[in-house]
């Protein structure tokens, strides 16, 4: 539940979690194995106290001072509400990003909770909840582009469930999110959904 309550206080208190934020920027270095001109993994963070693995960053500090510019301009929102019923199960370590896995998962849990409004990321890296929680809000990556961001901080986003597996030095963590702007009913569009989805699962 730590990584619940970092992703409530940079929601509800942002411009204090900005210095947070900003603490973290000790633990980023130039990545030396980089090649000159790639945009990719120009940077590391490290942070060797906590015997984490090392996360490659795209823009390393300048990414991470402009977000905590934002948060320090930004209007506090409504805290998350825990739903263990959001919760998808992490599987196992070589499963962790295969898209076909945690796909079929998502939609299971589409198709049990009766919505299509769910938004699903993940995260691999520090066990640490302050870390993955900086980490994700930064999301300087190619694979992500911001989507965990939008998710942590989205307005719509009121519901959230959270499930982690810790494997040497890695921890993988499942976020699933429910928007509140759809009813789980069985409306004309949630029967749609069902169709199209259970078709494609079994096909």
């Amino acid at each position: 539940m730590k990584l619940f309550q970092e992703f409530n206080m940079c929601r509800t208190h942002p411009a204090v979690y900005a210095d947070k934020i900003e603490r973290h920027k000790q633990y980023i270095y130039e990545n030396q194995l980089s090649e000159t001109g790639n945009d990719f993994a120009k940077y590391i963070y490290e942070n060797t106290s906590l015997n984490g693995p090392k996360i490659l960053l795209k823009d390393g500090p300048s990414k991470l001072i402009e977000f905590a510019n934002i948060l320090r301009n930004m209007e506090p929102l409504k805290e998350f509400k825990y739903n263990p019923d959001l919760c998808i199960p992490v599987p196992e370590k070589n499963s962790w990003t295969k898209k076909e896995v945690f796909s079929k998962l998502v939609k299971n849990k589409k198709l049990e909770l009766k919505t299509n409004n769910i938004s699903f990321h993940f995260d691999v890296g520090y066990a640490d909840a302050e870390t993955t929680a900086v980490l994700q809000l930064i999301d300087d990556n190619v694979f992500f582009k911001g989507k965990r961001r939008q998710h942590i901080l989205g307005e719509k986003h009121l519901e959230i469930g959270i499930t982690n597996m810790i494997d040497g030095r890695k921890n993988c963590c499942y976020i699933t999110l429910l928007h509140n702007n759809m009813d789980r009913k069985n409306t004309d569009l949630y029967k749609s959904i069902v169709s199209s989805e259970y078709a494609e699962l079994n096909n």
